[in-house]
């Protein structure tokens, strides 16, 4: 009896442990929601807090004015030049897309990566037909390198701003242009989801990493070419952490890229993930190593978000397809479609009954008289009290 009382007290013990264990990470996690980690800033992340987009307008002489969802939506001739064609022409955008499968980059090819200035694939096979160029496993700074020093060198001088991510991620380049347009891009800007490493932050490669031109030429400093790649000793086996420890050494830090409502903008998980609360799991590494988190729900995500993870090429499609096809009329500047239905008032709807010799064809639900039912109810009803009145007759007492 003594020997089961004491195996009762340590399951009781045990489980009192584990109970602590879930009730201490559920604290835990609501104390990194509310305290922000104090991360390192440059000198150039005030600029990245509040953005100064229109001055930057100002300064190309360019004047912004709103089109009627009507002329876009019927293509009606106009010979103004739509913002995000502007932005494309001055603020070239390269993609550089590593991709685990044959479906997954061409379901990239056929979406997002559409809105790139210049767009390279890379990833463990070739694929002549997206193309594919075949380099070191994808996530290792080897595999990084190889496709950084060969962009680098082909296209130095065709774009400004270069982003990285795979082929789970779909990327809003348009966002990116007008987060990044009024930066210098000869700054050494290094922007993302920063999370916490051993000794330093860096940007995640999940929620994608996007570079300037001045991060580039410092990467490009320490390696320039592909035997760089192969024979000098990485400060990391990941990508990510690698580009992080490098910028570090110039002393270039991650920033707080979200919105000035504390929104992300490099989202590592999916739309539906980011917006359904509960979804992300309390043991996530996500809330222990995020640097600046945002709210789940509905406050989750900028209204101008460049990046989300972890996306089947199913809901990419998805994503292009709301994003850029899908066109809703809600706030029309000539008034045309956006007008609510009028209200019909109750004199009026006495008009309007069914009119059978209006009618055309046989109907193919017929209407029901209410008056036949409530007569063949009162028949039922009358036919069941004279049954019972018979039975009590024959057989009544």
């Amino acid at each position: 009896m003594d020997m089961c009382g004491a195996f009762q007290n340590r399951i009781f013990l045990f489980s009192c442990a584990c109970l602590s264990g879930i009730l201490f990470a559920l604290v835990w996690r609501k104390y990194e929601q509310t305290v922000q980690f104090s991360a390192i800033r440059n000198h150039y992340s005030s600029a990245l807090h509040k953005s100064n987009y229109k001055e930057w307008l100002q300064q190309q002489n360019v004047s912004k004015i709103q089109i009627p969802e009507e002329v876009l939506r019927y293509n009606e001739r106009s010979n103004k030049e739509l913002e995000s064609s502007f932005l494309f022409r001055t603020t070239p955008v390269l993609c550089l897309v590593f991709v685990n499968t044959h479906n997954g980059a061409e379901s990239v090819k056929q979406t997002w990566a559409k809105h790139c200035n210049i767009v390279t694939f890379f990833g463990r096979f070739v694929d002549e037909k997206i193309p594919v160029l075949k380099v070191p496993p994808v996530t290792s700074f080897e595999g990084f390198c190889y496709a950084f020093t060969h962009v680098f060198k082909k296209y130095n001088e065709q774009f400004e701003w270069l982003i990285i991510a795979d082929d789970n991620t779909y990327a809003i380049i348009e966002n990116l242009r007008h987060y990044v347009a009024p930066l210098n891009s000869s700054f050494p800007y290094y922007l993302g989801h920063p999370v916490k490493g051993f000794s330093n932050l860096y940007n995640v490669g999940s929620a994608g990493i996007a570079l300037s031109k001045g991060s580039l030429s410092l990467l490009h400093s320490v390696y320039s070419s592909a035997s760089d790649c192969k024979f000098k000793h990485p400060p990391s086996w990941y990508f990510d952490q690698s580009i992080g420890k490098i910028l570090y050494s110039f002393n270039v830090h991650p920033v707080d890229t979200r919105d000035s409502d504390l929104r992300g903008r490099f989202n590592p998980f999916s739309v539906e993930t980011m917006l359904i609360p509960g979804s992300i799991s309390v043991f996530s590494s996500y809330w222990r190593s995020s640097a600046f988190i945002s709210e789940e729900g509905m406050n989750c995500c900028s209204d101008r978000a460049i990046t989300f993870h972890g996306m089947l090429p199913s809901k990419l499609y998805l994503m292009e397809y709301i994003l850029n096809h899908l066109t809703v009329f809600k706030k029309s500047l000539l008034g045309t479609g956006n007008k609510p239905p009028a209200i019909q008032k109750e004199s009026d709807q006495s008009v309007s009954k069914f009119d059978k010799t209006k009618q055309v064809g046989e109907p193919f639900v017929q209407l029901m008289d209410h008056n036949w039912v409530r007569n063949r109810r009162r028949k039922k009803a009358k036919k069941a009290q004279d049954d019972k009145n018979i039975w009590n007759e024959i057989f009544g007492s």
